[in-house]
């Protein structure tokens, strides 16, 4: 990122995808600390994901900075200033439980969802009827601040009776699976909310987006960090939840791409004259109908005439026979 410029550009990309990585690996690193404080170890985890999502607020400082006249450059220069090994053996008879799995898929779909809405802010805005979407934008950015604070909620629900049940590893993941529940609670709530374009309600929407954001990681990691996945294997086990949350992103991406087969397709068979009125159809069909029930009428009556006159014939034949 300190060196892209108007000449390089692309530096961009590959400077982001590198702040990702390994602003998930600084956390997963620092999420070892939690285990120094006891009965309080999921609140100190859910501070620490807290305090990574909020980071999201370095965005808003480097388009103030940059409305100052400081250059992108400056500002990076300004915030430049464990390694375990294993087998990776040793983790896939939890990998392939039903428990890792589904956690998998709750993982990868509510992720997307996020990062689905990140993404399209603005366009969702434009969507809403809004113009003027520099408000809603800087609002969204401070929002992300709530982090740090709901982390410690989230986490205080996690500790819940730490202290009585710290034997009771059922009761604990009770408590995670509560918060779990709270986490699908605020990403319904966030998805309904942001459908209006009301400033009041963008904004609630924006603080169920960071609350959402908060409860995802806190409650993976405190179900990666239960004492029914070995404390040594935390980091793989980890490792493989996250890269394979980002596969099914990439396939789900792939996926609404193929579903542009629909349109392409309608656009196709118009171009080539295939689109046609099946109505014009239907009464041509009816006609042919029509003409073909009426020449079958008229042939079955000619034959029922024929078959009259035969039988009258005979009928005049047997009489002089018997005269």
């Amino acid at each position: 990122m300190l060196f892209s410029s108007n000449v390089h550009p692309w530096l961009i990309f590959p400077a982001l995808l590198m702040i990702g990585v390994s602003g998930m690996i600084v956390l997963i690193t620092d999420l070892q600390v939690a285990n120094l404080f006891g009965a309080r170890r999921l609140t100190v985890m859910s501070i620490l994901v807290g305090s990574s999502q909020s980071g999201g607020l370095v965005i808003l400082f480097m388009k103030l900075t940059r409305e100052t006249d400081v250059t992108l450059q400056t500002s990076f220069m300004f915030i430049i200033g464990a390694k375990r090994k294993g087998d990776i053996t040793d983790i896939l008879p939890f990998i392939r439980t039903k428990l890792f799995l589904f956690m998998i898929i709750w993982l990868s779909l509510l992720s997307f969802k996020s990062l689905a809405f990140d993404l399209n802010i603005d366009v969702h805005l434009e969507k809403l009827g809004i113009v003027e979407t520099e408000q809603y934008l800087s609002m969204f950015a401070m929002c992300m601040l709530l982090c740090l604070p709901l982390s410690f909620m989230i986490g205080i629900l996690m500790d819940c009776h730490s202290n009585r049940v710290q034997q009771n590893h059922v009761q604990q993941m009770r408590n995670i699976l509560n918060a779990i529940c709270v986490n699908y609670i605020i990403s319904l709530a966030s998805s309904v909310t942001s459908l209006f374009p009301s400033f009041g309600l963008q904004t609630i929407a924006y603080i169920l987006v960071a609350a959402e954001k908060v409860t995802l990681y806190a409650t993976l990691f405190a179900f990666l960090t239960h004492v029914h996945f070995p404390a040594e294997h935390f980091g793989k086990l980890t490792g493989v939840a996250i890269s394979v949350s980002g596969v099914t992103k990439i396939i789900l991406l792939v996926l609404i791409l193929i579903s542009g087969c629909h349109p392409v397709s309608v656009w196709y068979h118009i171009r080539t004259g295939q689109i046609h009125n099946q109505t014009e159809y239907n009464e041509n069909d009816k006609a042919v109908n029509m003409v073909m029930i009426d020449k079958g009428d008229s042939e079955e009556q000619a034959t029922n005439m024929n078959a009259v006159a035969t039988s009258g014939a005979e009928i005049g034949t047997k009489r002089k026979g018997d005269i």
